[in-house]
Formats: C-alpha cells, sequence, structure tokens
C-alpha cells in the first residue's frame, strides 16, 4: 500500500504484557450453585450464569451480581465460597473417569455419554452432555482412536464435566449420571481467605465485597486482601433499621490501618425480582461497585465521589431501611455511607471511609481509591526500569521521575489532586536522598511519591439574602 493509506495488520494471539489498570473494576466473593475454584471474569449477568449456575444456588450473589451490572459494572471477577467439605460429583463413561467441573450437588444432575453423531460413520464419536434432563453440550466429532482429544476438549470446552483417560477402546456409551456431589457452603474466616486469594494481584486495582457477608470475619478478611493487594472494599453494614447496629460495626474498625482503604454501605437496595411484581433486597456494596465503575468509566478520576448526583441507581426501586436525619448524620460521622430517596431517586449519600472521623487525612473514601490508582499505575511505571541499566550520569533516575511526573499530572489535570499548582499538589524524590551510594550498589531503584487528594465537598451553605428594591446589590 503506498502512503498515504491504510495498512491493516492480521497477528496471532499477541500477548498483551500490560498491566490491568482500571481502577473501576469489582471483585466479588459469595455463594454459588457451582464454580471452579479460580477467579472468574464475568461481563454480563449471562456470563455468570453459565459459570456459577442458577439464582437458586446462591441467590444473594446473583442479586449482586445483577445489580453490579444493572449500574454500569463492566468488568467483574467472582470468586466462589466453597467450604473443605463439599464434593465433586463423579462417574465413569468407559474410557474415562469422569468429573463434574466443581464440587457441589449440581453435579449430580449431570449426565454424559458417548455416541456416533448423526450422519457419521464407524469410528467417529461425539460426547454429549445433559444437565437436568436437557442437552447442553455436543462436543466436536472425534475418531474413536484418539481418546486424548476428548480430555482437551472438556478441559477447555466444557463448561460441565472433566475427562481423565484410563484404558480401554472407546466406543458409544449410554448416558452415565454422576453422583457424589455434596455441597458445603460454610462461609467462615478459613472459606473466606481461600475465596479472596483467587484475586491475584496482577489482576489489578478495584473494589472488592462479599455482598451480605456483615461478619467480623468477613470484614477481617476483606480487610487483610485489601492491604495485600493495594485495593478497596465495600463493606455491607447488616440490614438493620437500627442505627446502633451499624455505629457498631464502623466502630468496631477503629484503628485498624486497613479501614482506611473501606468503606460501609446501608441500608441494601430493592430491585426488582426474577418475577412479575416481584422484589429482592440486594446489598449496597454491589449497588456502590456498579456506580463506581460507571463514575470512573466516564470521568477517569477514581477520587470522584460516585455518590449524589454521581451516584444515582438505574435500577433500586427502593430502601430497605430509613433513618432520621440526625441518625444519619451520626452513621456518616462514623463512616456508615447511607443511601436515600431524594427527588425520586435512589442515590448514595456519603464519601467517607471507615477510618474514622480522627484519621483526617483519610476521612474521603475516594482518598484511598487515588492512592490504590496511582500505587498501580506507579508500580506498572515502576516495571519499565525493571533490569535497566543504572548509569553514573542519574539519567535512569531521572527517567523514573519524568514518568511518575507525567502519570501525577494527569491526576492532577482531572482535580484528583490537591494544590493551586502541580508542585503544591505532588512530589517525586528520586535524587540522592533516596538513591544513595549504599541502595545503588546493592542494584535498587528508588522512587518516594508524596501526594495530596482532593478532598469531598460534602456540605454546600447557601445563603440567600433578599434585597430591598432601593439598595444596590452588595458584591
Amino acid at each position: 500500500m503506498p502512503r498515504p493509506g491504510v495498512t491493516v495488520e492480521l497477528v496471532e494471539d499477541a500477548p498483551s504484557g500490560n498491566a490491568v489498570l482500571d481502577s473501576g473494576q469489582a471483585f466479588f466473593v459469595g455463594v454459588s450453585e457451582r464454580g471452579p475454584a479460580r477467579a472468574v471474569q464475568v461481563n454480563s449477568l449471562s456470563e455468570f450464569e453459565g459459570s456459577f449456575g442458577a439464582r437458586a444456588g446462591g441467590s444473594l450473589l446473583y442479586d449482586s451480581v445483577g445489580a453490579y451490572f444493572t449500574e454500569g459494572g463492566a468488568v467483574l471477577y467472582v470468586s466462589r465460597i466453597v467450604g473443605d467439605a463439599a464434593v465433586t460429583a463423579s462417574g465413569t463413561l468407559a474410557p474415562f473417569s469422569v468429573n463434574a467441573k466443581s464440587p457441589g450437588t449440581w453435579g449430580n444432575k449431570i449426565a454424559i455419554r458417548s455416541e456416533q453423531p448423526s450422519g457419521g460413520t464407524t469410528g467417529q464419536i461425539q460426547i454429549v452432555v445433559a444437565y437436568d434432563g436437557e442437552d447442553v453440550e455436543r462436543s466436536p466429532t472425534f475418531s474413536t482412536a484418539s481418546p486424548q482429544s476428548a480430555v482437551a476438549w472438556a478441559a477447555t470446552g466444557s463448561s460441565y464435566v472433566e475427562l481423565t483417560y484410563t484404558t480401554g477402546t472407546w466406543a458409544p456409551v449410554a448416558a452415565v449420571t454422576l453422583a457424589g456431589g455434596v455441597d458445603d457452603n460454610t462461609v467462615d474466616a478459613d472459606s473466606l481467605e481461600a475465596a479472596l486469594d483467587r484475586f491475584d494481584y496482577a489482576l489489578g486495582p478495584g473494589q472488592v465485597a462479599a455482598p451480605g457477608l456483615t461478619s467480623p470475619e468477613a470484614y477481617a478478611a476483606l480487610l487483610v486482601h485489601v492491604d495485600e493487594t493495594r485495593r478497596v472494599a465495600l463493606l455491607d453494614a447488616a440490614d438493620s433499621p437500627d442505627p446502633l447496629v451499624l455505629i457498631s460495626a464502623a466502630t468496631s474498625l477503629l484503628g485498624e490501618p486497613q479501614a482506611r482503604y473501606a468503606a460501609m454501605f446501608a441500608p441494601w437496595a430493592i430491585y426488582p425480582g426474577p418475577a412479575t411484581g416481584a422484589t429482592v433486597h440486594v446489598p449496597y456494596s454491589a449497588v456502590q461497585a456498579g456506580l463506581i465503575a460507571r463514575s470512573d468509566a466516564a470521568t477517569q478520576n477514581p477520587n470522584l465521589a460516585a455518590a449524589g448526583v454521581n451516584g444515582i441507581t438505574r435500577g433500586a426501586v427502593g430502601l430497605t431501611q430509613t433513618y432520621t436525619d440526625t441518625d444519619r448524620e451520626t452513621l456518616n460521622q462514623q463512616g456508615v455511607t447511607i443511601a436515600i430517596l431524594k427527588y425520586g431517586t435512589i442515590r448514595t449519600y456519603g464519601a467517607r471511609s471507615v477510618a474514622g472521623p480522627a484519621e483526617l487525612t483519610w476521612m474521603w473514601f475516594g482518598g484511598a481509591r487515588e492512592v490504590m490508582a496511582v500505587a498501580h499505575q506507579a508500580d506498572a511505571i515502576g516495571e519499565n526500569y525493571v533490569l535497566q541499566q543504572i548509569d553514573g550520569q542519574g539519567v535512569l533516575f531521572s527517567q523514573l521521575n519524568s514518568a511518575l511526573k507525567g502519570m501525577l499530572l494527569e491526576h492532577y489535570g482531572r482535580g484528583a489532586l490537591y494544590g493551586q499548582t502541580p508542585e503544591e499538589a505532588f512530589s517525586v524524590n528520586t535524587g540522592s536522598s533516596v538513591n544513595t551510594p549504599a541502595t545503588i550498589a546493592a542494584g535498587e531503584v528508588h522512587a518516594v511519591i508524596r501526594l495530596k487528594t482532593s478532598p469531598t465537598a460534602e456540605w454546600v451553605h447557601i445563603v440567600v439574602i433578599k434585597t430591598a428594591l432601593d439598595r444596590p446589590l452588595a458584591a
């Protein structure tokens, strides 16, 4: 193609190699009908169903995922909470042993058979999987001489079964129903930790929640996780009409360093249910995660609170509790963010962390989210300097300094960092005070970022003065 013009090049499976820096994505743990022992990215409620099953197997998580996508969520990672006593259903379809993809009684509804495909010839065979009496998967056509091809298909192409080749010839076999699957939906410190640990740091920043789980164990597990991964936690208060119950939950976290990176929400929201005229109650952490995702996508500013006019829900039709203005102010002071009905809409009406009123530097949850975003972006920038040569002229240090300042300048331009000038809002030090002869000799490159996050306008005070017709308006 001569210039000027357009060249389109098709390439095969190029790895991105890029860090994930989407501050609006979310991470949910909860009980579901089924699901693999790994974090699964889902981008819709139907994708969630494909991996984690029907609403009946875990309505709290199911409804929370639905609310997240309704409110504008785009990327969600889900990890199933499952106890140690859960057992995977299994069976034998000669010459294979068969296991359900994940533990639980759901696997007892799986039937699997081998058959000659319609119009096929001798030596051709297919695997057919049925669930709850209905065919749901049909493999490609294989040669009976290649049973390992079926094993490979099940590993990557089936959402229901895993196959292990044992021995013998492969021929059509009537349907075999798997058996022995056992549920264990125990939610305790161990099962929560296991579920959260699947959200590897490399998945990037975002909001982590265990929708509807309000126990001290749930709070503790979430705070440990965000401390290790530089994410933030969305906590649910109990669905209680008593503000003292909510205050007790929030104050129990005072003094915890990780509380700086968490916010607590109440009450729960009411959404239309799966049947006409029915409603469901959704923990507000899931709603807020969707609102944050929508706000971040629109503004690219993690410090901007998804609250007030920026936190109006799309799908909520009501709230499970209401609180007096006095109670609401007290709850806000203690770090419980309340959703309210205002001008006919359900909206988030607060922006504080649960660090408590004494932690002035960490009062605003948006500031914690801004620090999260900067930390992950700085990590990605720093990766470009790993194994680079440390020169005696300080060029490497200067390049790192410029790259970090460029990133922070973008945040400042969006209003996320506070100061009349960039110099007042942030600084980056890669000089001799942090890169000493000792650290250089050890092959280390250091950078220190200091920043001021912009506070949230929590209270707007407007004075209206009526002036007499014969008097001038004062400035």
